[in-house]
């Protein structure tokens, strides 16, 4: 997909009025190098995924943004980023879920990490999907 084409979050609006469901696959970085990560994008192209999620809590190095040029060429689906910091940010992606940890006590990540980011999304020309995120019997 490209960012020229309809938004994210238009299509997942139509869908939930369309009352359908949408299956989004996430990969870890830190988990799938690029090389491993191409033969799993044609299956899920195949398989008609409609969002492919690209992130972890640990990604520290540039390995996101290898993976994102990795896919682009052979993904048909939408490539948002999943990100577990703010150094989990490539341009190349179609978008980026803006989390806010509301199970969590931390203003950081309620809205703190959001401020300190803002410049830097706000540049990046990415579709911000905005993202309510619950964490359920985390340690």
């Amino acid at each position: 997909m490209h960012k020229s084409q309809s938004t994210i979050l238009t299509a997942i609006h139509q869908q939930c009025q369309q009352q359908k469901k949408m299956l989004a696959v996430l990969l870890d970085p830190d988990k799938i190098s690029a090389e491993h990560a191409i033969p799993q994008a044609h299956i899920f192209n195949e398989l008609g995924i409609d969002l492919l999620l690209l992130g972890g809590s640990l990604v520290q190095d540039q390995s996101i943004h290898e993976l994102v040029e990795a896919l682009k060429p052979v993904c048909q689906m939408p490539m948002v980023l999943f990100p577990g910091t703010i150094n989990q940010v490539t341009r190349e992606a179609d978008g980026i879920l803006l989390l806010s940890l509301i199970s969590g006590r931390n203003p950081d990540l309620l809205i703190g990490k959001h401020v300190e980011s803002a410049p830097l999304l706000k540049a990046s020309g990415l579709e911000i999907l905005p993202t309510g995120y619950i964490l359920i019997d985390s340690l």
